[in-house]
């Protein structure tokens, strides 16, 4: 199966502490694939080397197969990789609507030249916010569009979340820990409206994931990290029978 991601041999540091030490993984196409582990194994580091906020040390970083480890957070986002974070970071005096809209790319409104001729870029803002009530009925939040996002629950912040970062045209979606202090029925629902985007947008996900139950239901391969380092790979079946991650894992 093609990959659309491949790490080989990625090392970093912070503060000149080795953080990730020598992590491969390769990331198949139309895939949804986790990324468990112990608190301060590195997974969120790592998505932030996928994402450009920090360079690696060493090793290679390639999306689609070209080499992305050196480029800035927003040309790779440009290129295809979306991403969601554990606290989502929208504007909360903004509708849930335009919070929806603002990655769209290209956006013809946005200069300085083309803003005060309404006439340019009226149609375009019209088809944009179609464009976003879709992605927004995609995770449910179709009926809270003029709600400001400060007025949603906290699961719906994520799903919020998850929708933006759908309209910048992903490929892949790094999203870490969509379900953190989520409701166990909602945080299950977002793990079904994930593999209904997966299906329906064609999109590829890594996931960073604590909920180990609900990620192992929908998960294809589930990566495993451990003081930096990738400590084993497999089917959720494969992960949950492995003595070492449980191990250092669940403690048993």
């Amino acid at each position: 199966m093609n990959a659309i991601l491949t790490l080989e041999n990625v090392s970093a540091d912070l503060g000149g502490m080795l953080v990730i030490n020598d992590v491969s993984m390769s990331i198949p196409v139309g895939q949804i694939v986790g990324l468990i582990g112990p608190n301060g194994s590195g997974k969120s580091t790592l998505l932030n080397l996928i994402g450009g906020t920090l360079r690696p040390l060493r090793g290679s970083i390639a999306f689609d197969g070209r080499e992305i480890s050196r480029l800035k957070p927003d040309a790779i986002f440009r290129l295809g990789i979306g991403r969601a974070f554990q606290d989502p970071a929208l504007f909360v005096n903004m509708s849930v609507l335009d919070n929806t809209i603002l990655p769209i790319q290209g956006q013809r409104g946005e200069t300085p030249w083309n803003a005060p001729r309404r006439h340019l870029w009226v149609h375009e803002e019209q088809g944009n916010a179609l464009s976003a009530q879709d992605a927004l009925a995609q995770v449910n939040l179709d009926g809270h569009t003029r709600k400001l996002a400060s007025d949603l629950s906290g699961g719906q912040m994520k799903l919020l979340e998850i929708a933006r970062s759908t309209m910048g045209a992903p490929r892949l979606l790094l999203l870490d820990e969509p379900t953190a202090g989520v409701a166990p029925r909602l945080a299950r629902q977002i793990f079904e409206q994930i593999n209904e985007m997966r299906h329906t947008l064609g999109l590829t996900f890594l996931i960073v994931e604590h909920r180990l139950d609900i990620l192992f239901d929908f998960a294809d391969t589930v990566y495993v990290m451990h003081q930096g380092g990738i400590l084993m790979h497999g089917t959720p079946d494969a992960v949950a029978a492995d003595r070492q991650v449980r191990e250092v894992y669940i403690g048993y």
